[in-house]
């Protein structure tokens, strides 16, 4: 289905400056009643009607304001497409029986954005390329614009060939030829056609929009943002003012999308509520999880902390919760009373709730990174990214240093551990030591020129302490000017 936002019953008009001068690039309802069209001289058109008002089109702010209004389409489907300049595309596929049929959905959009002060036209069909025919180019009525399934051959053939939305030179030459309807340019075989036309181009348009038009090419759809694959809905019959209904309402959004997050054993990482308001405007809300949840209670906290940031303004007619990423939620064996408990389940709520008051961006935990030199084995990450650790992972220090401090250390030579060493101006007696755990450097990386092979060894003191030691180089090395040095890195608990 498309819209076209026309504007309202005024006379007035946009104009634009090109090559051949000042043309109208859009005009009102009331304008094209006195004879003005799209594409005119503006000097053609004030001669028409002398009461005409002409205001400078701003394509960005058109572009801005359609935009808008797409996004306020998302309350009856998720995948809408902008298909410029002056139309909106509505994938409803399963979703018009929740608006009572077909008719009954296109009656609602008109009669909600009449209410905005838009005039607009509608179509509905089995193709975008029928639809927007159909709307632009249809019958005047709102049920002679809805194309029932099978017939587009049947209702487009009699519409003017401006419904291929071909540029206004190929528009003259068809006329020219005496081809005045797009059944008529449909009849004649393509390589006839051809013959007609010097510009390959002209032809190659025509065929494509002609196999877009009844389906036998696929035209491309780009919506605004990616189909969720959980979404639920709620409509109300007299728009709400007040953050407790709101609240009401996702609730019982919440609970719809839990059903159908437990039926294939998924949670949530990342949720939207979207706030249809009357103006026509969207006030959307963002929630993500550092691990996968599809509790309502915890997750309707999250969202109360931050609903008073939706503004109702003059009212909101329906809530949409879209669930934009979900995980696998592994099964869990509930407790004798009923409840149950999943590891590391308070962590990721203190985590949830910490991120969504100070934050995502302010709350950090440590991730994996692909090196295995170990300061460079991990790194601050947004918590709620939930970084995934291998199962198998070599045994470190609870602390590493920032910066490995040099130590004085006898060893045996030439690969033997530490014997005793002195870090902090304290001597250490070791009493035990388990190693080497050789570390090569990553030569291949910018700036480990100079990087030196390390032999890392756990040993305990007489005391009972536990130390995370390395010997930088190897003392058989003919190229070292001197001993190895040795550098405690972590401490052991």
């Amino acid at each position: 289905m498309l819209c076209s936002a026309l504007g309202n019953r005024d006379i007035f008009c946009l104009v634009e400056t090109g090559s051949k001068g000042v043309r109208i690039s859009a005009a009102s309802a009331g304008a094209m009643s006195q004879g003005i069209a799209v594409g005119q001289a503006l000097n053609d058109a004030r001669a028409i009607c002398p009461q005409l008002e002409v205001h400078g089109a701003e394509p960005q702010m058109v572009a801005q304001s359609l935009k808008s209004l797409a996004q306020w389409c998302d309350r009856y489907s998720p995948l809408v497409a902008l298909m410029p300049p002056n139309s909106i595309a509505i994938d409803i596929t399963g979703c018009a029986h929740l608006f009572g049929g077909e008719a009954a959905l296109m009656a609602d959009v008109i009669e909600r954005l009449k209410r905005m002060g838009l005039s607009i036209c509608t179509g509905l069909a089995d193709t975008v390329a029928a639809a927007r025919a159909v709307a632009f180019y249809g019958d005047s009525d709102a049920a002679g614009r809805i194309i029932p399934a099978g017939e587009i051959l049947a209702t487009v053939n009699n519409l003017p060939v401006e419904a291929l939305f071909l540029c206004a030179d190929t528009i003259v030459m068809l006329k020219r030829l005496g081809l005045k309807t797009i059944g008529s340019v449909a009849a004649i075989p393509r390589h006839a056609l051809a013959r007609r036309f010097r510009s390959k181009q002209a032809i190659s348009d025509i065929c494509l929009r002609l196999d877009h038009l009844y389906g036998k090419s696929a035209q491309v759809f780009e919506p605004l943002k990616p189909a969720p694959t959980y979404r639920s809905r709620i409509g109300y019959s007299e728009p709400v003012l007040d953050s407790v209904s709101i609240e009401h309402g996702l609730g019982y959004l919440l609970e719809d999308m839990a059903h159908q997050l437990e039926r294939d054993g998924l949670g949530i990482r990342a949720v939207t509520l979207s706030a249809c308001r009357v103006d026509g405007s969207v006030r959307a809300l963002t929630v993500r999880l550092s691990a996968a949840q599809r509790e309502p209670a915890h997750i309707a906290r999250l969202f109360k902390q931050r609903l008073e940031q939706i503004d109702p303004g003059e009212g909101v007619d329906s809530l949409v919760l879209c669930a934009d990423s979900v995980q696998d939620l592994n099964p869990h064996q509930v407790n004798l009373d009923g409840t149950h408990h999943r590891k590391g389940e308070e962590i990721a709520g203190l985590i949830d709730r910490l991120a969504n008051r100070l934050g995502d961006t302010n709350i950090y935990c440590s991730s994996p990174r692909s090196s295995h030199i170990p300061e460079r084995a991990q790194a601050a990450v947004v918590a709620t990214a939930q970084p995934c650790w291998p199962q198998q992972m070599p045994e470190r220090p609870f602390r590493l240093l920032s910066r490995p401090e040099i130590i004085t250390a006898i060893a045996e030579v030439p690969d033997g551990p530490p014997l005793q060493f002195v870090w902090r101006r304290v001597r250490r007696q070791v009493a035990r030591a388990r190693g080497p755990e050789r570390i090569a450097p990553e030569w291949w990386l910018e700036g480990s020129a100079g990087e030196e092979v390390r032999d890392y060894y756990e040993v305990e003191d007489v005391q009972g302490h536990r130390y995370w030691l390395y010997r930088a180089g190897l003392y058989q090395d003919p190229a070292r000017k001197g001993p190895p040095l040795w550098f405690v890195h972590g401490l052991f608990a």
